[in-house]
């Protein structure tokens, strides 16, 4: 809250009788996170005086104007700061490392299993970091890197602006899984690190373990380091279950491909093959599910996956009113999954405590109840019929 008004107040210097203070912001925040479950065509519909159409709540807590107002001279950064700066996300660095600094810091690392996935910001204007991803359900718009629990708590997170002018050895993968971890205050022999074939790779392992990481993940066939594991088409060919594998006892890095309806190879620095465990596959000759032996390495699947699960709570009640700035998405992202993380925090006491608790419905309606009843609220005109109530007199 202070540095948004802070600089806001900054951002605007004399130019206009331009205002705003705390209690002005939560209610401008609460307005936007309505908005994520109650949303209308327009941003002009919620102070509209059709009795179809307006929001007595909205109208009664703040003026279309001074709503409009705070949107349009909302800022996050000393502009003055600027000069110099190669940063792409220079205009939200400081609010995005507060955040991370609230989610990781301020309560630790607390899960033992750790997801890092891409998640992507929706946007269809310009800039230099946009990014088009042809294969993702969003295809254009910014590619956020994160790291969150098997659960989609979210702990850190990183923009990704283009290639970096650093000289790195290592792949792209390898800087965001390195980059990420080390922004948080982790006891690496603590926590189980997943990710996906995008960032995995036999050194990204080898150097995980030397940090002190337990880490897995799938892993594509040019990066096994020439491991002399089954190639694919061989694998292909064999029946469904079988699986081949090969240790490393320098390094002490297992490889293990696996034959389900396709091919799928795992690596982990710390996992082992045995003892099997049984998963439930269709035959298509019994016309039933049967019971199948996967490598115990495949728990992969029990602890990748919070990116996703984050996103979908995102998505859930994403804030509806649109902005013209490159940014706007990026702040409403994070304000969505700050409340996402505050509904998981909610959730997590709650079955600690053996108590209810609310689903991610009822905790946003009650933020932005709470933070609406705060603000004094006034009468006004209503529109019946299209004619105003003093029009026959």
């Amino acid at each position: 809250m202070s540095l948004i008004v802070e600089n806001s107040m900054k951002y605007t210097g004399n130019r206009h009788t331009f205002e705003i203070d705390k209690p002005k912001l939560r209610t401008f925040l609460a307005i936007l996170c309505f908005t994520g479950y109650h949303e209308l065509p327009s941003e002009r519909a919620y102070w509209s005086l059709d009795e179809d159409l307006g929001v007595p709540l909205i109208a009664n807590c703040m003026s279309r104007n001074r709503f409009s107002d705070i949107k349009r001279n909302l800022h996050f950064v000393d502009n003055s700061l600027a000069e110099g700066s190669n940063d792409k996300m220079f205009k939200m660095r400081p609010l995005c490392d507060l955040i991370q600094k609230k989610s990781s810091c301020q309560w630790g690392v607390f899960h033992e299993n750790l997801s890092i996935d891409e998640s992507m910001i929706i946007y269809f204007g310009r800039h230099p970091a946009k990014q088009y991803i042809m294969e993702k359900p969003v295809r254009f718009g910014y590619r956020n890197w994160a790291a969150t629990s098997s659960d989609g708590y979210c702990y850190t997170f990183d923009i990704y602006c283009g290639k970096s002018t650093e000289v790195s050895i290592d792949p792209l993968g390898s800087k965001v899984v390195k980059s990420l971890l080390a922004k948080m205050p982790i006891v690496p022999k603590e926590h189980v690190v997943y990710f996906d074939n995008f960032f995995t790779n036999y050194q990204l392992l080898h150097d995980l373990r030397l940090l002190g990481y337990r880490a897995t993940g799938t892993i594509r066939e040019n990066r096994t380091k020439s491991c002399p594991v089954a190639d694919v088409k061989t694998m292909k060919k064999k029946p469904r279950a079988d699986y081949d594998y090969r240790f490393d006892t320098k390094n002490e890095i297992t490889i293990v491909r696996w034959k389900d309806n396709n091919v799928v190879t795992m690596g982990s620095n710390f996992d082992a093959v045995e003892p099997l465990e049984k998963v439930k596959r269709w035959c298509s000759i019994q016309k039933q599910k049967v019971d199948v032996y996967i490598p115990r390495l495949f728990n992969y699947n029990r602890g990748m996956g919070g990116v996703d699960q984050m996103d979908q709570s995102i998505g859930l009640y994403r804030v509806a009113i649109k902005g013209k700035k490159w940014w706007w998405v990026i702040f409403t992202y994070h304000l969505d999954m700050a409340i996402s993380n505050a509904w998981r925090l909610h959730v997590l006491i709650s079955k600690t405590t053996d108590t209810p608790y609310m689903d991610q419905l009822l905790f946003r309606r009650t933020i932005v109840r709470a933070y609406l009843r705060q603000t004094k609220t006034k009468s006004r005109p209503t529109l019946l019929n299209n004619i105003w109530p003093c029009a026959e007199k």
